[in-house]
């Protein structure tokens, strides 16, 4: 069995079960909306992979039941594997709160090796602890809505780097930089394409992590 998979050109994900946690999912913190309309439940979401709910699984009970030096020198040599220069992180599913610090210890020694990483998640307790340890750079906190009764922080705390929002009728997430009460948007990013700043122009790319890391765009911002 082999724990990654090619999300797109030049990147590998990592796809976990999707679901609550009740249903054998990883989404532990997910809304009732995002079940809902979770691109990932959508027959074309990985068709070019195919992965089944069950491979999936086994996928994750690798990453938790082997050590971290397992896991890590595994991870590794699929990249090499498959030519990729990036490892999403949770493609589809999230982290549960029981593997934060598993998860994060697999992702240190990772970016101690040199890996780039990026990734969307759902649980506030994962992003910051990877933000106050400075444990990878690219890790997206997604949050429901710019609504208040959806904001993760008060006044006087709030993320600590990108965080981003769904639109759930257009495909994409929307990013944003900053305290929630005077956010920044620093683009979109879709299954189609990507929007951001680049050299102080707006630009719009296809969607692909390698061209958003080559010109700092999208969560490589």
């Amino acid at each position: 069995m082999k724990i990654l998979k090619i999300s797109t050109a030049g990147v590998a994900g990592i796809f976990f079960p999707i679901g609550r946690p009740s249903r054998g999912g990883t989404c532990e913190h997910s809304s009732d909306i995002c079940q809902e309309k979770c691109y990932a439940l959508d027959k074309d979401y990985d068709e070019t992979m195919n992965i089944t709910e069950s491979e999936k699984k086994e996928i994750y009970k690798y990453f938790i039941e082997q050590t971290v030096f397992q896991v890590c020198n595994e991870i590794i040599k699929e990249m090499g594997e498959l030519q990729t220069k990036i490892l999403s992180w949770f493609v589809s599913g999230d982290c549960l709160d029981k593997d934060i610090d598993k998860i994060c210890r697999i992702m240190k020694v990772l970016t101690e090796e040199c890996v780039i990483q990026n990734g969307f998640t759902r649980n506030k307790e994962l992003y910051d602890k990877v933000q106050s340890e400075n444990i990878m750079k690219h890790l997206i906190l997604t949050v429901e809505s710019k609504n208040a009764e959806d904001a993760p922080y008060d006044a006087h705390d709030y993320p600590k780097g990108l965080w981003a929002i769904p639109d759930y009728d257009s495909g994409v997430v929307k990013l944003y930089l900053g305290k929630w009460g005077s956010k920044t948007e620093q683009g979109s990013c879709g299954f189609n394409e990507v929007t951001g700043n680049f050299e102080g122009k707006e630009i719009t790319i296809a969607s692909n992590c390698l061209g958003c890391y080559n010109k700092g765009i999208g969560c490589f911002s």
